[in-house]
């Protein structure tokens, strides 16, 4: 299955937001490093949070057909 409708970029997405020390709300953006995280531990979900965010882009872009 997956594609457009799956949720699982999202899903992904706000889980990552939510163990960086966000509210879940991704439109915020990447949070501060939560007191006690280790830093090599927010570097590795950073960018994770990051990647997950480009692939939710690029399917964006897809779906829409966006930037041709």
């Amino acid at each position: 299955m997956g594609g457009w409708g799956s949720g699982r970029k999202w899903g992904s997405k706000d889980t990552l937001h939510v163990r960086l020390g966000g509210s879940g709300a991704v439109s915020d953006g990447l949070p501060p490093r939560p007191k006690g995280m280790h830093w090599k531990t927010y570097r590795a979900l950073a960018n994770r949070f990051r990647k997950a965010e480009m692939m939710l882009d690029a399917a964006t872009y897809a779906h829409f057909r966006l930037g041709q």
